[in-house]
């Protein structure tokens, strides 16, 4: 989902970014274990649409082997169901104190009834996660989440961070391209 609505986020004239509608998939059925992936395809001009999604299965598939993927689409500003718990609202990110090279990440999620076993997965595509932590926002009521992350020698990192409670996935997750 496109969260950025106004005009001075993206300050373009001819593409009118801020008013492209979103596409929200729902899955119907089994369609058995997997994950969506986002892609980022290069170009080397503006005016190509490069950020695509697809689903994934964790079994490969065969060639000449039929599958069917049920699905209901719906196009919009915001997510069908935009007041569900844990609706990430804000990031940030920064150095953390008294060390020169680990990175502090921030996220905030929208939320009014977080679960008491709530558990934090992050992970780094390079470096590493060093330290999780979360802390109800007493003037809110919303859920912070705090993400340590040492960098290696990379230029960059894909962080992803997603709440897990009783096995199941609360909330959104969030995603992330740090670069050095």
């Amino acid at each position: 989902m496109q969260r950025s609505r106004q005009f001075h986020d993206f300050e373009d004239i001819e593409a009118h970014y801020q008013d492209r509608p979103s596409a929200w998939v729902t899955p119907k059925g089994d369609w058995g274990k997997g994950h969506v992936e986002l892609l980022e395809i290069p170009s080397d001009a503006e005016i190509h649409d490069n950020i695509v999604a697809f689903w994934q299965p964790s079994q490969t598939l065969k060639s000449g082997q039929a599958f069917s993927f049920d699905y209901e689409v719906a196009f919009g500003s915001d997510r069908p169901d935009a007041e569900k718990e844990g609706k990430v609202i804000a990031s940030a990110s920064g150095r953390a104190l008294g060390t020169e090279n680990l990175r502090e990440f921030v996220i905030d999620y929208q939320a009014t009834d977080i679960p008491p076993d709530i558990k934090v997965e992050a992970s780094a595509s390079t470096g590493e996660i060093t330290e999780t932590m979360t802390t109800v926002i007493p003037q809110t009521g919303n859920l912070r989440v705090f993400v340590k992350f040492m960098p290696d020698d990379d230029a960059l990192s894909e962080l992803r961070v997603s709440l897990h409670s009783k096995q199941q996935q609360w909330g959104e997750t969030w995603l992330y391209r740090w670069t050095q």
